[in-house]
């Protein structure tokens, strides 16, 4: 998902809590006391940094995503080329001392050699660590459309081959994907990887109708994350 320069909080939700909530976030009539009082039991918020965005002011025990770089198509001169020229451009915060544990971001515009990502997160987790800080692994951001999420499929397999397993494997999930996707392309998903981080907002505003994508996702088998905009959640006074 495109990078913006604002607060995106990521909570640790599944079925239970999902069911919990009543899927009643944004109900006006909805029990705002309850709504608080059931994600603070069950969901410390962990941290999205995009780029241009600041680590200032949150709370240590919270992981940060830090977007670390962009894996980009370069324009091709040579029209009849069908292969993708793609390149890494730097982006984000450069390593420095950090009381949170780190997951390293890339967002990748096409999918590449999983080796050129691979290799860019190692260099970047030995520099983050040389200044003394834990990084838990890395995620990728990859708006793979939900016709296709075989190729993303495919691709996250060879990627989490040669992962060090001591890391781990995290994604982005768009809303659509549990909308619109069978059960087992998501299940083979959760598989590959060790968590889905679901983005149910777009620019600075959360997904149109995004009770239905609520709903969708309180029918998975497994728990997951959601990545909400702040300033929405910041309506229930929650954090």
């Amino acid at each position: 998902m495109p990078t913006f320069k604002f607060k995106v909080i990521i909570l640790f939700l599944s079925f239970a809590l999902l069911q919990a909530l009543n899927i009643t976030c944004i109900n006006a009539q909805a029990d705002q006391s309850q709504i608080t009082n059931t994600l603070k039991r069950h969901s410390l918020p962990d941290y999205w940094i995009w780029a241009g965005y600041s680590a200032k002011d949150l709370s240590s025990e919270s992981t940060l995503y830090l977007h670390q770089a962009t894996v980009e198509v370069v324009p091709n001169k040579k029209i009849q080329e069908k292969t993708l020229n793609l390149a890494i451009r730097r982006q984000g915060l450069g390593a420095t001392k950090l009381a949170n544990p780190l997951i390293l971001v890339y967002r990748l515009e096409a999918l590449p050699d999983p080796n050129l990502v691979l290799n860019q997160f190692l260099n970047d987790q030995e520099m983050w660590r040389l200044k003394g800080n834990h990084v838990l692994g890395i995620q990728l951001d990859f708006d793979s459309p939900t016709n296709k999420l075989d190729l993303y499929i495919n691709f996250l397999i060879r990627f989490k081959e040669n992962l060090p397993k001591q890391f781990r494997f995290s994604v982005t999930g768009l809303a659509d994907w549990a909308s619109n996707s069978p059960p087992e392309v998501l299940n083979s998903i959760q598989k590959i990887t060790d968590e889905i981080v679901f983005q149910v907002y777009t620019g600075k505003s959360p997904v149109p109708e995004i009770h239905s994508y609520y709903q969708s996702l309180a029918t998975l088998s497994t728990n997951f994350k959601l990545g909400v905009l702040e300033s929405y959640f910041r309506i229930f006074k929650l954090f």
